[in-house]
């Protein structure tokens, strides 16, 4: 993928107005959405877009002008992903980009090719996307399409720095106390606060099996 385009030497800036240090940054332009915008000269070489299009948050006729596809589930599958591996701001970067998942370059640099294989691999109306080995990347040889009960199922069951011992269970600060916390639709959901991690624990079980009981409905 090629990297943003040097435009001009904005010279010695703070980053805010409050900032105490000054930094040298560059005018550079996105090879994606053609935006310019500065940023520090330090990183530029590494940089390889503007922040929205790393994130899939770009207009979607950006991306319509090479594939149409922009309407397709698959283009909002596809632009999640990629969300969630390299947006620190996305409300799921913690459980993604946050413990090394990354999305291959081949998909992360062109939907189309993501959209191709999807079709030629299972892909159906309903059906999730999954990561064989949890802990690797999404790509061509450790995803495949499963239903969403089956996805549910074979989430990992404790994050690596989870230091409760208990799946959903993660402390309430320096309270001494605990909270479950569960993800629906993508987004964490908070079930309560609790004194043990033992009460923490059987209400995050009781709010997965509901979950999972509605997505069996569905």
């Amino acid at each position: 993928m090629a990297e943003c385009k040097f435009i001009e030497d904005l010279g010695m800036l703070f980053p805010k107005d409050d900032s105490p240090k000054r930094y040298r940054y560059y005018l550079v332009e996105c090879p994606i959405c053609h935006s310019r915008f500065r940023t520090r000269a330090k990183g530029w070489p590494r940089l390889k877009s503007c922040r929205k299009c790393s994130s899939g948050a770009r207009s979607k006729d950006i991306y319509n002008r090479r594939h149409g596809l922009s309407g397709h589930p698959l283009y909002t599958l596809w632009a999640g992903i990629k969300a969630r591996c390299i947006n620190p701001n996305h409300t799921a970067y913690e459980n993604y980009g946050g413990r090394g998942i990354k999305i291959c370059d081949e998909w992360s640099e062109d939907f189309k090719k993501f959209y191709d294989w999807a079709v030629m691999n299972g892909y159906e109306k309903g059906l999730d996307i999954d990561r064989i080995d949890n802990d690797g990347e999404y790509s061509p040889e450790n995803c495949r399409f499963v239903s969403r009960i089956k996805n549910c199922a074979n989430q990992r069951e404790m994050r690596k720095n989870n230091s409760t011992g208990y799946r959903g269970v993660f402390p309430y600060g320096k309270t001494g106390r605990f909270y479950a916390r569960i993800q629906i639709d993508g987004k964490p959901v908070v079930v309560g606060v609790f004194d043990t991690k033992e009460e923490a624990s059987d209400a995050y079980q009781k709010a997965r099996a509901e979950k999972l009981a509605k997505l069996n409905e569905g």
